[in-house]
């Protein structure tokens, strides 16, 4: 706490050293009072150290002096002298005094002189003295001026100690043994020192002494206190020896000062004060030695304290401090903390003062845990009170306690207006780091949890490193669709899904939780998640996810529109042929498609005619499948008119048709008689002819039925069946004209026998059709008749049955034998 800055010898001076003094406005005078014995006088010299040791002044007086300085004055007054004398710049002054034991005391910016029984204060002008207490004993060793100046500490020579006021004497009780020594701390506070050299602290707060209950634990015992205005207490043994210093506390903190620390500098005299100096003057033979001491800077002593880890009695220091110094409040805080985490293990408290010694700053929390940033992002914080912990065993421990404290700043960082890129790095990743060193928290999903946020900035090098290191790969996937490596992610999905048991280190985390699961599910809730995703990863990788699972794969794909346009999907799902796959995704997609761009979107029109070239190309492959033929007859039932028939018309006359499909698409290009050629000669099947011709709905298809039956020579006895069975009236003729001669009666027998029923059955329609016209007429005009011979009379009186008022002159109409309003019966009607 005090260095050596230099060391004068003197050799003129050849009295005893009987005490020291220094001027508080001038580091460069000393005041020495010395006593030689053998002429029994008192020798004063004011030193000026920085003029090569001239001795500006030197005075003697009989006997012993005691020597006060209170600003530029010397104050000496002799015990066997008359004279006090004042010391200035402008000369020397001689006060009268009364030859008596004299205590001369220095306090609240005065000098006071005890004689007799009484004590008086020198007025302003340093040219007399004015009584102030009277006394009621002689015997004062000491005293000392209270804050006020109201009121004495008095010292008698028996060891008791008395506070004095005007009117009134309060006795301060001793604890153990008799009071030695007293000295006043300002501006509150004072010290009594027993007999058994035992320090006390007492404070004075209005008029009232408090002391302490017990002494201060010292390493040594003392003899005289004093009081530096820099905020130490010096204690000095009784031959002068200055024993040890430490940072002066209020009564308040007595419980604490077992925790000061304590230099020791021998000297057989020592000065008071002289900020920022101190002088220890020792006579050595015939030399007397003056060494001065620097008090080392209020840092230094804070960094004392520090070492010795005495972090209390370190931010009590600095805190009395006004203004306080933060920067060391926030060093102090700092290494506290450090301590409690290192040392103590004590995490919970160790991160509170961590946080409030780094605040707001994120770089400097992050700079104290190294460990948890990859090498590149460690940056050196602007601050030299910062130490790194790297060597904690209990990392887990500390993870779960500095969490929080990240999350904090995290979320301090993102709502500032501009954060930086950089420290959201920094940020991003030691969480991660926190999580991954947490081990319940791979288990829970914490790690995965924090990767899906869309607003993380882990450092990807060093992550993805621990990640799979780690076996996290589900963590580690979520990583590389955050920083955009979708190619390395479906590498190590194929590499999961087709060779598992080759892959090293083995899945752990929610990894291991997926053990048995489809690979090709990671893959589509992989490639679904993806933005806008590359169509050359997706074909790349959706051969193997076929061979896996085709079903998940269609799936992917309905996830990915609009990203990836209907027709390159269809293309890559059918790039091996399956076909019906690439169907089922079309009749997803389309019903999609229709809810949110309705039906006659060219886009729906346009993925119905590839559904439907598809269809077209599996029946090719599959002729008999029902299910297929019933769904293209739906597309073309419901949608034949968004359709170009004639490219499906083509596509079929290219390939291995299917008739059941080309009868399809003739029937909806209104071709019927190319439809029923495949029907009947194609096919051979009258049956299916017949439903045909049915389904259209037109009787002169029929006709078309016979007409392609008689050419192509299939004009049997079950074509004429079928004739008769729908042959119409309007028709019979022009069929009957169809039938060539060659046919036997014999096989016509049937047709004509049921042509001829069919006319005379619709000659019976016709007839009584015509009866029923005719009674239905005659029913019209004898009800015209009745109406025209009614007649009715309209009154004055005559009401209206809808609105019950009179008819009046109004138009009106009769109905079922009433009369109304026009207006009235419109409404009825």
């Amino acid at each position: 706490m005090l260095k050596t800055e230099r060391q004068i010898s003197l050799k003129d001076i050849d009295n005893t050293i009987v005490s020291a003094h220094a001027f508080r406005e001038s580091s460069s005078l000393l005041l020495l009072n010395t006593f030689k014995a053998s002429h029994g006088t008192s020798e004063i010299y004011l030193i000026d150290l920085d003029d090569s040791l001239r001795i500006v002044l030197g005075r003697s007086f009989a006997g012993r002096v005691d020597v006060q300085v209170l600003g530029d004055a010397i104050c000496c007054a002799s015990s066997t002298e008359e004279i006090l004398c004042v010391f200035r710049n402008n000369g020397v002054k001689e006060i009268k005094i009364k030859k008596s034991p004299l205590v001369l005391v220095v306090g609240c910016g005065a000098v006071f002189l005890k004689q007799a029984k009484s004590v008086a204060k020198m007025n302003k002008d340093l040219t007399g003295f004015e009584t102030v207490w009277n006394l009621e004993r002689d015997d004062v060793k000491d005293f000392v001026v209270l804050g006020d100046s109201k009121k004495l500490l008095v010292l008698y020579s028996n060891g008791t100690c008395c506070l004095v006021g005007q009117k009134s004497v309060q006795k301060i009780n001793s604890m153990a043994s008799p009071w030695h020594s007293v000295s006043s701390v300002p501006p509150h506070g004072i010290m009594l020192v027993d007999a058994a050299g035992s320090v006390y602290y007492c404070e004075y707060r209005k008029g009232k002494i408090r002391v302490s209950a017990k002494p201060c634990p010292l390493p040594f015992l003392v003899d005289k206190v004093v009081a530096l205005q820099s905020g130490f207490d010096c204690f000095f043994s009784s031959d002068g020896t200055m024993l040890g210093m430490m940072p002066h506390v209020s009564l308040s903190d007595n419980k604490t000062c077992d925790n000061f620390i304590f230099e020791s500098n021998q000297g057989d005299c020592c000065i008071t004060e002289s900020p920022p100096r101190l002088y220890i003057v020792r006579k050595e033979t015939k030399e007397i030695t003056i060494k001065i001491l620097d008090p080392d800077r209020f840092a230094n002593v804070v960094d004392g304290l520090i070492q010795s880890k005495l972090f209390d009695t370190a931010l009590h220091l600095v805190r009395r401090q006004k203004p306080i110094m933060h920067s060391l409040e926030t060093k102090v805080v700092f290494n506290l903390a450090y301590s409690q985490i290192c040392d103590d293990k004590d995490y919970e408290n160790g991160m509170l003062n961590l946080s409030i010694a780094c605040g707001d700053d994120t770089v400097k929390m992050l700079h104290v845990f190294e460990f948890l940033l990859p090498a590149s992002l460690r940056w050196k914080p602007t601050s030299d009170n910062v130490r790194t912990i790297d060597c904690i065993s209990e990392r887990e421990q500390l993870s779960n306690a500095l969490l929080p404290y990240l999350w904090s700043h995290r979320s301090r960082i993102l709502s500032s207006p501009d954060p930086s890129a950089a420290v959201k790095t920094m940020i991003d990743t030691a969480i991660l780091n926190c999580l991954l060193i947490m081990s319940d928290n791979t288990a829970t999903g914490s790690v995965l949890q924090f990767l899906q946020r869309r607003d993380n900035n882990v450092d990807y090098e060093s992550s993805r490193v621990a990640l799979q290191k780690r076996g996290l790969y589900s963590e580690l996937l979520q990583l590389y669709n955050i920083q955009g490596h979708h190619s390395t992610a479906m590498e190590l999905i194929k590499k999961l899904s087709l060779d598992p048991e080759k892959v090293i280190p083995r899945p752990a985390g929610t990894s291991a939780e997926l053990k048995g699961q489809p690979g090709a599910w990671a893959a589509v809730k992989y490639l679904s998640s993806i933005v806008n995703p590359e169509i050359s990863l997706v074909k790349y990788h959706c051969r193997w996810m076929m061979s896996l699972d085709p079903d998940a794969t269609v799936t992917m794909f309905q996830h990915l529109y609009p990203s990836i346009p209907t027709k390159v999907a269809v293309s890559i799902l059918s790039q091996d042929g399956s076909l019906l796959y690439s169907a089922q995704y079309l009749e997803e997609i389309l019903q999609i498609k229709e809810m949110d761009l309705g039906e006659n979107s060219t886009s729906v029109w346009d993925d119905r005619q590839i559904l439907a070239e598809l269809y077209l190309q599996m029946l090719a492959n599959n002729k008999t499948s029902a299910n297929l033929l019933d769904k293209l007859t739906h597309l073309l039932d419901s949608y034949a008119h968004t359709l170009d028939l004639n490219k499906l018309r083509r596509l079929l006359s290219e390939g291995q048709y299917s008739h059941d499909a080309m009868v399809l698409v003739l029937e909806k290009l209104k071709q019927h008689k190319k439809a029923l050629e495949i029907l009947i000669v194609d096919l051979e099947d009258p049956a299916k002819a017949e439903r045909y011709c049915r389904r259209v709905g037109d009787k002169k298809v029929f006709v078309d039925l016979l007409k392609v039956a008689l050419k192509s020579q299939q004009a049997n006895s079950n074509v004429l069946q079928i004739l008769s069975r729908n042959i119409s009236p309007d028709l019979v003729i022009q069929t009957l004209a169809c039938v060539p001669d060659r046919m036997g009666i014999h096989e016509c027998n049937e047709y004509i026998t049921a042509s001829i029923w069919t006319l005379k059955e619709h000659q019976k329609k016709l007839y009584m059709m015509k009866h029923l016209a005719k009674g239905k007429l005659q029913t019209i005009c004898n009800t015209r008749m009745q109406e025209q011979c009614r007649k009715h009379i309209v009154s004055g009186e005559k009401m209206c049955p809808m609105c019950q008022k009179q008819l009046g002159a109004s138009a009106h109409v009769c109905s079922n034998n009433q009369l109304y309003h026009y207006s009235c019966f419109t409404r009825i009607k």
